[in-house]
Protein backbone atom coordinates (compact mmCIF):
# COMPACT_ATOMS: atom_id res chain seq x y z
CA UNK A 1 0.00 0.00 0.00
CA UNK A 2 1.25 3.35 -1.09
CA UNK A 3 2.13 5.54 1.77
CA UNK A 4 0.00 8.64 2.48
CA UNK A 5 0.96 12.31 3.74
CA UNK A 6 -2.04 14.40 4.59
CA UNK A 7 -3.83 12.70 2.40
CA UNK A 8 -1.48 12.74 -1.07
CA UNK A 9 0.11 9.69 -2.20
CA UNK A 10 3.46 11.63 -1.61
CA UNK A 11 5.67 13.28 0.51
CA UNK A 12 5.12 17.27 0.17
CA UNK A 13 6.96 20.19 1.10
CA UNK A 14 3.50 20.87 3.07
CA UNK A 15 3.77 17.47 4.80
CA UNK A 16 6.93 18.08 5.51
CA UNK A 17 6.70 21.53 7.02
CA UNK A 18 3.96 20.44 9.46
CA UNK A 19 5.82 17.14 10.70
CA UNK A 20 8.62 19.35 11.49
CA UNK A 21 7.13 22.44 13.29
CA UNK A 22 3.99 20.31 14.72
CA UNK A 23 1.46 23.02 12.68
CA UNK A 24 0.54 23.94 9.23
CA UNK A 25 3.40 25.98 8.06
CA UNK A 26 1.72 29.40 5.71
CA UNK A 27 3.10 30.87 2.96
CA UNK A 28 3.46 34.63 3.20
CA UNK A 29 3.77 35.70 -0.68
CA UNK A 30 6.35 38.93 -1.15
CA UNK A 31 6.55 40.92 -4.17
CA UNK A 32 9.97 41.56 -4.32
CA UNK A 33 9.28 43.44 -7.62
CA UNK A 34 10.65 41.49 -10.22
CA UNK A 35 9.39 41.20 -13.75
CA UNK A 36 9.93 38.18 -15.90
CA UNK A 37 11.48 37.91 -19.59
CA UNK A 38 8.24 36.85 -20.87
CA UNK A 39 6.66 40.43 -19.83
CA UNK A 40 9.50 43.23 -20.49
CA UNK A 41 9.88 42.36 -23.97
CA UNK A 42 13.48 40.17 -23.51
CA UNK A 43 11.92 36.81 -24.66
CA UNK A 44 8.27 38.42 -25.14
CA UNK A 45 5.26 40.49 -23.59
CA UNK A 46 2.40 39.66 -21.88
CA UNK A 47 3.45 36.71 -19.82
CA UNK A 48 3.04 33.20 -19.91
CA UNK A 49 -0.34 31.74 -20.95
CA UNK A 50 -0.98 30.43 -17.28
CA UNK A 51 -0.50 33.63 -15.17
CA UNK A 52 -3.31 36.12 -14.95
CA UNK A 53 -2.12 39.95 -14.89
CA UNK A 54 -0.56 39.95 -12.01
CA UNK A 55 1.52 36.86 -12.50
CA UNK A 56 1.76 34.50 -9.92
CA UNK A 57 1.28 37.17 -7.34
CA UNK A 58 -1.99 38.16 -7.01
CA UNK A 59 -2.09 38.00 -3.59
CA UNK A 60 1.40 38.94 -2.82
CA UNK A 61 2.06 41.80 -0.75
CA UNK A 62 2.82 45.65 -2.80
CA UNK A 63 6.02 45.51 -3.86
CA UNK A 64 6.10 49.49 -2.83
CA UNK A 65 6.37 48.42 1.02
CA UNK A 66 9.45 46.86 2.50
CA UNK A 67 9.92 43.40 2.53
CA UNK A 68 9.39 43.48 6.52
CA UNK A 69 6.34 45.38 6.04
CA UNK A 70 5.24 42.70 3.55
CA UNK A 71 6.06 39.99 6.03
CA UNK A 72 4.12 42.12 8.78
CA UNK A 73 0.83 42.90 6.55
CA UNK A 74 0.78 39.53 5.32
CA UNK A 75 1.33 37.71 8.50
CA UNK A 76 -1.04 39.23 10.44
CA UNK A 77 -4.05 38.42 7.55
CA UNK A 78 -3.16 35.46 7.93
CA UNK A 79 -3.15 34.69 11.61
CA UNK A 80 -6.67 36.91 11.39
CA UNK A 81 -8.24 34.90 8.74
CA UNK A 82 -6.47 31.32 9.28
CA UNK A 83 -4.96 30.96 12.72
CA UNK A 84 -1.94 30.45 11.63
CA UNK A 85 0.96 30.83 13.59
CA UNK A 86 3.93 29.43 11.38
CA UNK A 87 4.95 31.49 8.43
CA UNK A 88 7.68 30.88 5.74
CA UNK A 89 8.65 33.79 3.46
CA UNK A 90 8.16 32.93 0.12
CA UNK A 91 8.43 35.40 -2.85
CA UNK A 92 5.98 35.33 -5.59
CA UNK A 93 4.68 37.89 -8.60
CA UNK A 94 6.83 37.02 -12.11
CA UNK A 95 10.05 35.40 -12.11
CA UNK A 96 11.20 35.53 -8.45
CA UNK A 97 15.20 35.78 -9.07
CA UNK A 98 14.68 38.10 -12.19
CA UNK A 99 17.01 40.67 -10.73
CA UNK A 100 20.39 41.76 -10.24
CA UNK A 101 22.30 39.86 -7.45
CA UNK A 102 23.13 42.54 -5.73
CA UNK A 103 19.50 43.49 -5.31
CA UNK A 104 18.35 39.66 -4.67
CA UNK A 105 20.78 39.47 -1.77
CA UNK A 106 19.21 42.28 -0.30
CA UNK A 107 15.77 41.17 -0.62
CA UNK A 108 16.25 37.69 0.23
CA UNK A 109 18.85 38.52 2.76
CA UNK A 110 16.10 40.57 4.45
CA UNK A 111 13.68 37.95 4.50
CA UNK A 112 16.30 35.15 6.13
CA UNK A 113 16.88 37.29 9.14
CA UNK A 114 13.28 37.83 9.87
CA UNK A 115 12.53 34.11 9.46
CA UNK A 116 15.32 33.92 11.99
CA UNK A 117 14.41 36.16 14.85
CA UNK A 118 10.92 34.28 15.37
CA UNK A 119 13.18 31.48 16.76
CA UNK A 120 15.86 33.72 18.27
CA UNK A 121 16.40 36.83 20.11
CA UNK A 122 19.76 37.75 18.24
CA UNK A 123 21.77 37.15 15.46
CA UNK A 124 25.69 37.90 15.63
CA UNK A 125 29.24 35.91 14.95
CA UNK A 126 30.13 32.47 15.67
CA UNK A 127 31.94 32.92 19.17
CA UNK A 128 35.81 32.83 19.13
CA UNK A 129 38.02 30.25 21.64
CA UNK A 130 41.04 31.45 22.65
CA UNK A 131 44.12 29.58 23.83
CA UNK A 132 44.16 31.50 27.17
CA UNK A 133 41.59 33.69 29.23
CA UNK A 134 40.44 37.06 27.55
CA UNK A 135 41.71 38.67 30.52
CA UNK A 136 45.28 37.53 29.58
CA UNK A 137 44.88 37.81 25.47
CA UNK A 138 44.01 41.54 26.04
CA UNK A 139 46.49 42.46 28.65
CA UNK A 140 49.04 40.70 25.63
CA UNK A 141 47.78 43.72 23.32
CA UNK A 142 45.74 46.30 24.94
CA UNK A 143 46.10 48.86 28.23
CA UNK A 144 44.34 46.17 31.01
CA UNK A 145 43.46 48.88 33.39
CA UNK A 146 41.01 49.90 30.47
CA UNK A 147 39.47 46.39 30.81
CA UNK A 148 39.92 46.26 35.08
CA UNK A 149 37.95 49.43 35.09
CA UNK A 150 35.43 48.53 32.59
CA UNK A 151 34.47 45.48 35.67
CA UNK A 152 34.99 48.31 38.17
CA UNK A 153 32.10 50.09 36.61
CA UNK A 154 30.11 46.96 35.76
CA UNK A 155 30.20 45.93 39.28
CA UNK A 156 28.95 49.89 40.27
CA UNK A 157 26.34 50.19 37.73
CA UNK A 158 24.95 46.71 37.46
CA UNK A 159 26.06 44.41 39.90
CA UNK A 160 23.39 41.55 38.74
CA UNK A 161 26.27 41.54 35.98
CA UNK A 162 29.50 41.79 37.48
CA UNK A 163 29.91 37.96 38.48
CA UNK A 164 28.67 37.06 34.71
CA UNK A 165 31.94 39.60 33.57
CA UNK A 166 34.25 38.06 35.91
CA UNK A 167 33.63 34.35 35.01
CA UNK A 168 33.54 34.94 31.42
CA UNK A 169 36.86 37.38 31.44
CA UNK A 170 38.84 34.63 33.18
CA UNK A 171 37.68 32.26 30.60
CA UNK A 172 38.11 31.76 27.17
CA UNK A 173 35.49 32.73 24.59
CA UNK A 174 34.17 36.11 23.09
CA UNK A 175 32.49 37.31 20.16
CA UNK A 176 33.73 39.10 17.89
CA UNK A 177 33.20 41.78 15.26
CA UNK A 178 30.34 43.63 16.86
CA UNK A 179 28.07 43.06 14.50
CA UNK A 180 24.60 41.90 15.60
CA UNK A 181 20.93 41.29 14.13
CA UNK A 182 18.20 41.95 16.83
CA UNK A 183 14.88 43.40 17.21
CA UNK A 184 14.77 47.33 18.19
CA UNK A 185 13.17 46.30 21.47
CA UNK A 186 16.85 44.41 22.49
CA UNK A 187 19.01 46.53 20.36
CA UNK A 188 18.26 49.74 22.30
CA UNK A 189 18.52 47.97 25.56
CA UNK A 190 22.04 46.79 24.57
CA UNK A 191 22.97 49.85 23.63
CA UNK A 192 21.76 51.39 26.84
CA UNK A 193 23.70 49.68 29.52
CA UNK A 194 26.46 49.12 26.81
CA UNK A 195 26.51 53.19 26.66
CA UNK A 196 26.21 53.62 29.91
CA UNK A 197 29.07 51.69 31.04
CA UNK A 198 31.64 53.26 28.59
CA UNK A 199 30.15 56.67 29.44
CA UNK A 200 31.52 56.14 33.12
CA UNK A 201 34.65 53.84 31.84
CA UNK A 202 35.99 57.23 29.65
CA UNK A 203 35.56 59.21 32.57
CA UNK A 204 38.37 57.34 34.88
CA UNK A 205 40.85 56.30 32.36
CA UNK A 206 43.24 58.43 29.66
CA UNK A 207 43.47 57.32 26.31
CA UNK A 208 45.73 60.25 25.03
CA UNK A 209 48.83 59.46 27.01
CA UNK A 210 51.24 57.61 24.53
CA UNK A 211 48.11 55.40 22.49
CA UNK A 212 48.21 55.15 19.40
CA UNK A 213 44.93 55.44 17.05
CA UNK A 214 44.33 51.44 17.10
CA UNK A 215 44.62 50.99 21.02
CA UNK A 216 42.37 54.11 21.22
CA UNK A 217 39.75 51.83 20.20
CA UNK A 218 39.44 50.35 23.21
CA UNK A 219 36.04 50.62 23.46
CA UNK A 220 35.25 48.45 20.39
CA UNK A 221 37.66 45.89 21.48
CA UNK A 222 35.79 45.63 25.27
CA UNK A 223 31.84 46.10 23.55
CA UNK A 224 33.00 43.00 21.52
CA UNK A 225 33.37 40.86 24.75
CA UNK A 226 30.51 42.72 26.70
CA UNK A 227 28.19 41.62 24.40
CA UNK A 228 28.47 37.57 25.62
CA UNK A 229 28.53 38.67 29.10
CA UNK A 230 24.96 40.88 28.08
CA UNK A 231 23.97 38.03 26.08
CA UNK A 232 24.76 35.01 28.82
CA UNK A 233 22.97 37.83 32.02
CA UNK A 234 19.74 37.74 29.93
CA UNK A 235 19.46 34.30 28.83
CA UNK A 236 19.40 35.10 24.98
CA UNK A 237 18.90 32.49 22.51
CA UNK A 238 21.54 33.88 20.04
CA UNK A 239 21.60 32.49 16.54
CA UNK A 240 25.29 32.37 15.62
CA UNK A 241 26.89 32.42 12.08
CA UNK A 242 30.21 32.67 10.29
CA UNK A 243 31.57 35.83 8.81
CA UNK A 244 32.28 36.36 5.13
CA UNK A 245 35.79 38.63 4.45
CA UNK A 246 35.13 39.60 1.04
CA UNK A 247 38.40 41.10 1.39
CA UNK A 248 41.90 42.39 2.70
CA UNK A 249 41.64 45.19 5.45
CA UNK A 250 43.62 48.47 3.78
CA UNK A 251 46.67 48.09 6.20
CA UNK A 252 47.15 44.18 5.08
CA UNK A 253 47.56 45.20 1.62
CA UNK A 254 49.55 48.36 2.61
CA UNK A 255 52.10 46.17 4.61
CA UNK A 256 52.30 43.49 1.54
CA UNK A 257 53.24 46.26 -0.77
CA UNK A 258 55.70 47.47 1.19
CA UNK A 259 57.69 44.24 2.55
CA UNK A 260 57.82 43.68 -1.66
CA UNK A 261 59.60 46.80 -1.79
CA UNK A 262 62.06 45.68 0.88
CA UNK A 263 61.95 42.20 -0.93
CA UNK A 264 63.21 44.44 -4.25
CA UNK A 265 65.30 46.19 -2.58
CA UNK A 266 67.36 42.91 -1.00
CA UNK A 267 66.76 44.76 2.18
CA UNK A 268 66.22 42.47 5.01
CA UNK A 269 66.92 44.17 8.27
CA UNK A 270 63.99 47.15 6.80
CA UNK A 271 62.18 44.06 6.19
CA UNK A 272 62.45 42.97 9.85
CA UNK A 273 62.31 46.39 11.39
CA UNK A 274 59.25 47.36 9.57
CA UNK A 275 57.26 44.56 9.94
CA UNK A 276 58.03 44.39 13.89
CA UNK A 277 56.89 48.45 14.04
CA UNK A 278 53.76 47.38 12.32
CA UNK A 279 53.38 44.76 14.83
CA UNK A 280 53.61 46.87 17.84
CA UNK A 281 51.40 49.21 16.31
CA UNK A 282 48.82 46.51 14.42
CA UNK A 283 48.63 43.73 17.29
CA UNK A 284 45.81 42.50 15.30
CA UNK A 285 47.46 42.52 11.63
CA UNK A 286 48.31 38.39 12.05
CA UNK A 287 44.41 37.87 13.15
CA UNK A 288 42.94 35.63 10.54
CA UNK A 289 40.16 38.27 10.12
CA UNK A 290 43.32 40.78 9.12
CA UNK A 291 45.83 38.08 7.32
CA UNK A 292 43.38 36.08 5.49
CA UNK A 293 45.53 34.71 2.93
CA UNK A 294 47.91 33.55 5.34
CA UNK A 295 50.50 36.01 3.73
CA UNK A 296 51.77 38.15 6.44
CA UNK A 297 52.66 35.17 8.54
CA UNK A 298 54.44 33.61 5.77
CA UNK A 299 56.43 36.82 5.51
CA UNK A 300 57.31 36.46 8.70
CA UNK A 301 58.70 33.21 8.07
CA UNK A 302 60.40 34.50 4.54
CA UNK A 303 62.11 37.63 6.58
CA UNK A 304 63.13 35.61 9.71
CA UNK A 305 64.67 32.60 7.01
CA UNK A 306 66.44 35.59 5.14
CA UNK A 307 68.08 37.28 8.56
CA UNK A 308 69.17 33.93 9.74
CA UNK A 309 70.78 32.84 6.11
CA UNK A 310 72.82 36.71 6.20
CA UNK A 311 73.60 35.56 9.92
CA UNK A 312 74.96 31.96 9.14
CA UNK A 313 76.66 32.39 5.51
CA UNK A 314 76.56 36.76 4.78
CA UNK A 315 74.00 35.61 2.00
CA UNK A 316 70.33 35.43 1.44
CA UNK A 317 67.61 33.15 -0.85
CA UNK A 318 67.08 37.29 -2.06
CA UNK A 319 69.78 37.01 -4.02
CA UNK A 320 68.27 34.09 -6.21
CA UNK A 321 64.11 35.32 -6.01
CA UNK A 322 63.58 38.64 -4.47
CA UNK A 323 59.87 38.88 -5.98
CA UNK A 324 57.04 39.39 -3.69
CA UNK A 325 54.74 36.58 -4.87
CA UNK A 326 57.20 34.05 -6.23
CA UNK A 327 58.41 34.52 -2.86
CA UNK A 328 55.15 33.66 -1.37
CA UNK A 329 54.25 30.35 -3.39
CA UNK A 330 57.69 28.90 -2.78
CA UNK A 331 57.50 29.08 1.20
CA UNK A 332 53.54 27.86 0.64
CA UNK A 333 55.04 24.99 -1.26
CA UNK A 334 58.23 24.55 0.96
CA UNK A 335 55.52 24.19 3.88
CA UNK A 336 53.48 21.73 1.60
CA UNK A 337 56.30 19.72 1.67
CA UNK A 338 57.79 19.71 5.47
CA UNK A 339 54.28 18.60 6.26
CA UNK A 340 54.19 15.93 3.95
CA UNK A 341 57.19 14.83 5.68
CA UNK A 342 55.86 15.34 8.55
CA UNK A 343 52.39 12.76 7.47
CA UNK A 344 54.70 10.68 5.97
CA UNK A 345 53.77 11.04 2.81
CA UNK A 346 56.28 12.78 1.38
CA UNK A 347 56.88 12.09 -2.48
CA UNK A 348 59.68 12.02 -5.26
CA UNK A 349 58.48 15.36 -6.40
CA UNK A 350 58.59 17.13 -2.63
CA UNK A 351 61.91 15.66 -2.35
CA UNK A 352 63.01 16.99 -5.90
CA UNK A 353 61.79 20.57 -5.07
CA UNK A 354 63.91 20.68 -1.89
CA UNK A 355 67.05 20.19 -4.65
CA UNK A 356 66.01 22.30 -7.94
CA UNK A 357 65.12 25.42 -5.28
CA UNK A 358 67.92 25.48 -3.47
CA UNK A 359 66.33 25.51 -0.36
CA UNK A 360 68.46 26.11 2.22
CA UNK A 361 68.99 24.21 5.82
CA UNK A 362 67.91 27.56 7.58
CA UNK A 363 64.90 27.89 5.76
CA UNK A 364 63.88 23.84 6.30
CA UNK A 365 64.60 24.57 10.31
CA UNK A 366 62.66 27.53 10.02
CA UNK A 367 59.73 25.77 8.46
CA UNK A 368 59.91 23.16 11.13
CA UNK A 369 60.37 25.43 14.05
CA UNK A 370 57.09 27.36 13.73
CA UNK A 371 55.16 24.07 13.31
CA UNK A 372 53.11 23.43 16.42
CA UNK A 373 54.42 19.87 17.54
CA UNK A 374 56.87 18.75 20.26
CA UNK A 375 60.39 19.88 20.24
CA UNK A 376 61.62 15.95 19.94
CA UNK A 377 59.42 15.47 16.87
CA UNK A 378 60.42 19.00 15.39
CA UNK A 379 64.29 17.65 16.08
CA UNK A 380 63.36 14.11 14.39
CA UNK A 381 61.50 16.01 11.36
CA UNK A 382 64.21 18.15 10.95
CA UNK A 383 66.78 15.89 10.92
CA UNK A 384 64.73 13.04 8.55
CA UNK A 385 64.35 16.47 5.46
CA UNK A 386 68.16 17.66 6.01
CA UNK A 387 69.02 14.05 5.45
CA UNK A 388 67.50 14.11 2.00
CA UNK A 389 68.36 17.39 1.63
CA UNK A 390 71.88 16.59 1.69
CA UNK A 391 71.96 13.55 0.41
Amino acid sequence: MANSWNGKPYYSFDAMLKERFSTKVYKVALNGGMSCPNRDGTLGNGGCIFCSAGGSGDFAGNSCDSITTQIKIQADRLREKRGAKKFIAYFQAYTNTYAPVDYLEKIFTEAEYLELLKDYDLITTKRVVLNNSYHYGFATNHNIHALDMTGEVIKELYPEYYDTFVQLVNGTETYFGNMIVTSKKWFDTYCEWLFHIFFEVQKRICLENGEDDYHKRVFGFISEFLLLVWVRVNHLKVYECKVGMLGEKAETREMKEQLASYFISMDVFGAKTYFAEMLKKRPDVLMEASDITGELKLSMQIIATMNQELQRTGHCYLRKENRFRELITLFTRLNAVIRAYMSGQVTEEDRRFLIEQSVSETAVKVGVFILPISAEQKKKLETEILKDLNA
